[in-house]
């Protein structure tokens, strides 16, 4: 979740925060705890746009506002044209041109097996769960930062898109390689009484060692800056 902690006079004084895939599951508890505790509401849908109503509605009953778009986080080829409407939507219902809260919840359950996979289906999760949030995150930020009002630098949403890929491809690999080889594991070697004796033996003879080292001295502890 993104945040951008800034509002200028005359704006509405309760945040706003915008939910993907916010008609259902996870994104419409998220929708309804956020307006409970004060906070209005954009969320998106992709076909279940009654679901949709119906969050919308039990947020305006709980004194909140709410409004719900249509939204395929998969199509980056739209999010020119979803922005324009969040623009648009936040100076109409809010006579304001930020929002607060950028939820990215919309997601896809893949549930191929492994070897199954197609390549279809691989571009289509990683569309929707990394390619389409990036973007998207990076279309918004004009809104959810503010261009022409000041921001602290720590505050700042600042995306880096060579790093942060790099990072995320390193951080797909080595859980694919688990998922794929620890279920072989265990068909080939099922733990042993044995195993487990050792493990517990390990694990105490590593207790024992740290008990016996000098305590470390405490780090000096900086106010936060």
């Amino acid at each position: 979740m993104l945040h951008a902690n800034a509002q200028s006079s005359g704006q509405s004084r309760h945040p706003i925060a915008l939910i993907t895939g916010g008609s259902r599951g996870i994104g419409s508890s998220t929708a309804l705890a956020l307006a409970e505790r004060g906070i209005d509401v954009i969320l998106t849908y992709v076909s279940a746009e009654d679901a949709a109503e119906q969050v919308v509605r039990r947020i305006r009953d709980a004194g909140r506002k709410a409004v719900a778009l249509r939204l395929d986080v998969s199509k980056t080829d739209t999010f020119e044209t979803f922005v324009g409407e969040v623009r648009r939507t936040v100076e109409r219902v809010w006579s304001r041109d930020s929002f607060d809260f950028l939820v990215n919840n919309a997601g896809a359950g893949g549930y191929t097996p492994f070897a199954q996979t197609s390549e279809a289906t691989f571009d289509e999760l990683v569309a929707v769960h990394f390619k389409g949030p990036f973007f998207l995150t990076q279309k918004l930020l004009p809104l959810l930062v503010g261009r022409r009002r000041p921001v602290e630098p720590r505050r700042r949403v600042v995306v880096d898109g060579c790093i942060r890929v790099y990072r995320a491809r390193r951080l797909t690999i080595p859980p694919i390689h688990r998922a794929r080889l620890l279920p072989c594991r265990r068909r080939a070697h099922p733990p042993s009484a044995t195993a487990w004796a050792r493990l517990a033996e390990r694990r105490a003879w590593a207790g024992s060692a740290r008990s016996r080292r000098a305590p470390s001295p405490t780090p000096a502890l900086h106010p936060p800056r």
